[in-house]
């Protein structure tokens, strides 16, 4: 009874071409003027005169509004050039394109091309390269880019309510080949934007999905979102003992739905026990195969490719899935991660999320965002407040939603940050007010404009703005593509090497085109050197971030030289700034890794990294005389929380995995790792797991947008 009411407040309070084919997954989510301003993208047009001519965004979204204004040049033409919706019949008009990628492909200028009900799309390109509905001169809530061309993929599947990895890489396929087939397209001057994310696999970088992005953003730029999760419990894990034994809870709402699902995916290397919320249990699961509770069905599957991976499946059984705490139990001895990988719940009265004393508040990117070589973009204030709708946080500052970094891995990631809401952009005609797949979710009133347009918020959002600067900076010389990651994020605005909410700083237009124009650097004022976070038993790397300023803050510096454990390895500087990952000395819990290091001769502050025994406990780095990057998750605080801490914390289970802690002598959970619960909020209607641009959700399958 305890252990059920104590469930029900945390609910309540925080609540190659088409042939090649990847891993089935959860489809990936859609991720979603002031912004303009914010990062200094009028310069562009003043001082460099440019407007995006002559580029190309490839979005790969819900689809686009072509008839859009927004999406037109001043003669009223459309400036999609191509179009390829995966799930439509071949048309027989481009039998060389569709016998290729598959779907219909239609071109730009056609009649009857399929448009965007959900609107997500639409509005992404309209943030990136819009001209604001303005026909002749760019509206006040142009884009970035608003004289770029535009290659239109419509990955999303509505059966899934996401993004099938597979018509996603094939969609990049398409852009490159569609552009290579177009006199009036360079190749050498596009940006693919993808506005999506979920977390449906390891999230190591090493997912087919996104090994197969890494090799595309070898040949064109790939700006991704990083992920809505900045508020969300969606990671849980941790190392339990020989004869030991600790749970993952998941707290599922009421759901309406027949055929009600939620996913998880499980990395534990050893067998697990499901226990649903009135006490049933199934046997010990590790490998794929099926088991039956009293209120759900449990499937486990193998991921495909990911190694050591298992996909847990909560589904309705006769009709429903019954509501309340599940609990994953494992036995030691291993180390274990579960993500909340998607759901498709239909309306509910607040989001599923993980509890436990093992969850995580930060290292909550997205996939793809994960692979390497993409951009992965996270989210600031732009604009705090629109009509009724509200955004904690001044102007610049990291929005709450965006997800924290590191990657899992420890890769820095957010690479960068940009404006992320509120904004006002472009809505789609082919939206229904109310239609529950559209992307509010429902009704549109409350996010609809009087001027028309539709306000949004996400690292969809951000990415766009990302992707429409660099178009810009294409148009001023597509020869530095292939070094775009490292040009935004040294030319970012930011104070610090790199942080896990704002990654090297935010976007910054004017700095930008002055770095990618070549303009010369001066002698190292300012240099810092961070550690993406604290260190853990068994981990593989320690991954270290460098950045080298000049006087007036922009990047500087050639060489850096690091000294861990006695070894000295000398890191050349591309562009001021370095991402690498060092082999960890010997680890003992407690006793920290001190690291030095210098930037062409000039010594920079040593950090000191603790030693953790697993992820789920938390630690925070030290820079001698200013602090580091990877720092302790924000600590609860508030007579609220502490209570109702206080009654999970006296349940007979958590008693019982605070005693078994203590008999290791690790001590009771920190109250830390109870951060991401205590933010959830509370008393809006939210579709489950997708965190879609606007306040409600977009229903959850595979990928979702973000």
């Amino acid at each position: 009874m305890r252990r059920a009411l104590a469930a029900g407040i945390l609910a309540l309070l925080f609540a190659a071409d088409a042939a090649a084919q990847l891993p089935a997954r959860w489809a990936r989510s859609p991720l979603t003027e002031v912004a303009r301003a914010q990062v200094r993208a009028e310069l562009a047009w003043e001082r460099y005169g440019l407007t995006g001519e002559g580029t190309v965004l490839c979005l790969i979204d819900t689809g686009a509004d072509t008839r859009h204004a927004d999406l037109r040049d001043g003669s009223g033409a459309a400036r999609a050039r191509w179009v390829l919706d995966p799930l439509g019949d071949a048309r027989g008009v481009f039998p060389s394109l569709e016998e290729r990628f598959g779907g219909a492909v239609w071109r730009g200028d056609e009649a009857g091309i399929p448009g965007d009900s959900h609107g997500h799309g639409t509005a992404m390109a309209s943030i990136a390269i819009g001209d604001g509905g303005e026909g002749m001169s760019a509206g006040p809530h142009a884009g970035l880019a608003p004289s770029a061309s535009l290659i239109v993929v419509r990955a999303y599947d509505p059966g899934l309510g996401g993004f099938p990895d597979d018509a996603v890489v094939n969609g990049v396929r398409f852009c490159r080949a569609a552009a290579a087939e177009d006199d009036a397209l360079d190749e050498a001057r596009m940006v693919v934007l993808l506005s999506l994310g979920g977390h449906d696999g390891s999230h190591d970088g090493e997912g087919a999905f996104e090994r197969a992005l890494s090799e595309l953003a070898r040949e064109v730029p790939i700006v991704v979102a990083a992920g809505n999760d900045g508020e969300r419990a969606v990671r849980a894990t941790g190392r339990v003992f020989e004869g030991e034994r600790t749970f993952v809870g998941v707290q599922i709402p009421r759901s309406d739905r027949v055929d009600a699902e939620l996913a998880l995916t499980v990395r534990a290397g050893a067998p697990f026990v499901v226990e649903s919320p009135d006490g049933a249990r199934t046997s010990p699961l590790g490998e794929p195969g099926a088991a039956e509770l009293s209120g759900a069905r449990v499937r486990v599957e193998a991921v495909e490719g990911e190694r050591s991976v298992l996909r847990v499946v909560l589904a309705a059984r006769n009709g429903a899935l019954a509501p309340g705490g599940y609990h994953l139990e494992l036995a030691g001895p291993a180390v274990f991660e579960v993500w909340l990988a998607g759901a498709r719940l239909g309306p509910t009265f607040f989001a599923p999320s993980l509890t436990g004393p093992h969850v995580r508040a930060g290292e909550t990117i997205t996939i793809p965002a994960t692979a390497s070589r993409l951009i992965a973009v996270g989210a600031t204030v732009s604009r705090g407040t629109t009509g009724t709708l509200h955004l904690e946080g001044e102007a610049g500052a990291r929005a709450a939603f965006s997800s924290l970094g590191p990657a899992p891995s420890g890769a820095p990631k957010p690479d960068l940050v940009a404006p992320g809401g509120w904004i006002l952009a472009a809505l789609s005609s082919d939206v229904r007010d109310g239609d529950p797949e559209n992307l509010a979710g429902g009704s549109i009133a409350r996010f609809r404009t009087e001027d028309g347009r539709v306000a949004v918020r996400g690292t969809s959002a951000a990415a766009a703005v990302v992707a429409g600067a660099l178009l810009l900076a294409l148009e001023l010389d597509p020869s530095r593509a292939a070094e775009a990651r490292a040009l935004l994020a040294a030319s970012a605005r930011g104070e610090r090497a790199w942080t896990p909410g704002l990654g090297a700083g935010e976007l910054d237009v004017g700095r930008l085109l002055e770095v990618w124009s070549g303009a010369p650097r001066g002698s190292i004022e300012h240099g810092e050197l961070t550690a993406t976070r604290s260190l853990a038993i068994g981990d593989p790397a320690l991954w270290l971030v460098a950045r080298g300023l000049d006087e007036g803050g922009a990047p500087a510096g050639s060489a850096l030289s690091v000294t861990l454990n006695d070894r000295v390895v000398t890191i050349p500087l591309e562009h001021g700034a370095a991402r690498f990952a060092l082999a960890p000395p010997p680890l003992t819990v407690g006793a920290p890794v001190i690291v030095e290091a210098s930037i062409d001769g000039a010594p920079l502050a040593p950090i000191t990294i603790p030693v953790l025994l697993d992820r789920s406990d938390s630690g925070a780095v030290r820079a001698a005389g200013g602090g580091c990057s990877a720092h302790r998750s924000q600590q609860p605080h508030g007579w609220l929380v502490l209570a109702v801490t206080a009654l999970l914390l006296s349940s007979p289970r958590l008693r019982r995995v605070r005693q078994r802690r203590r008999c290791h002598g690790r001590g009771s959970p920190s109250i830390s790792s109870w951060s991401a619960l205590q933010r959830k909020t509370i008393g809006e209607v939210r579709r489950p797991a997708t965190d879609s641009d606007t306040a409600m959700r977009a229903p959850s399958r595979r990928r979702q947008a973000r």
